[in-house]
């Protein structure tokens, strides 16, 4: 992608990168993601489990977990939830080192990802939730041009607090302002 971006498939290989993301921005980051908490991700072995989910994910919907370099620094990632291959639907969560926000690299990011799970891998729907209060997760969702669906209370655990969750999905045939 332009702006020195690149995205790949996150593997174990990446483990040292990505806890080194973590410790780079854990306050942050654990804000809203469970595990980016000190006490489910603080060794090599951490980084290393979590990102095996991802390719036990790859390996069962073929929707990698995506790795966001920034000028060669690992900044961010893209996660796919399990496929409801019922209705061929999918969720798609992400995370970005606040050193790297504010430039629209998640929104430039998720562009091509999202194009190739809804034209090229079938999926009738991508869902999408973000804490009520994580008002920049929420801006990316509603640039790409997710339609916002609604509150889901009491929806998300992050660490010992219940959060609220809006919830927002983009269909196949909906708008997609990137391309203009």
């Amino acid at each position: 992608l332009d702006g020195g971006l690149h995205l790949e498939p996150l593997r174990r290989a990446h483990a040292q990168e990505h806890l080194a993301l973590v410790e780079r921005d854990r306050a942050a980051l654990s804000r809203y993601l469970g595990w980016a908490a000190a006490d489910r991700m603080s060794t090599p072995a951490d980084a290393r489990d979590f990102l095996s989910r991802g390719e036990e994910r790859e390996a069962d919907d073929g929707l990698p977990w995506v790795g966001i370099w920034l000028d060669g620094l690992l900044v961010g990632g893209v996660l796919w939830f399990p496929v409801e291959h019922p209705v061929m639907a999918t969720s798609v969560g992400y995370w970005l080192d606040s050193g790297a926000g504010g430039r629209g690299v998640m929104s430039r990011s998720l562009q091509p990802l999202l194009d190739t799970v809804l034209d090229r891998c079938g999926m009738r729907r991508v869902g999408l939730g973000a804490e009520v209060g994580n008002t920049a997760s929420r801006r990316v969702a509603e640039r790409l041009g997710f339609a916002f669906e609604g509150v889901k209370r009491s929806a998300w655990m992050v660490g010992d607090r219940v959060e609220d969750h809006a919830m927002y999905s983009l269909l196949p045939g909906d708008p997609r302002p990137w391309h203009g």
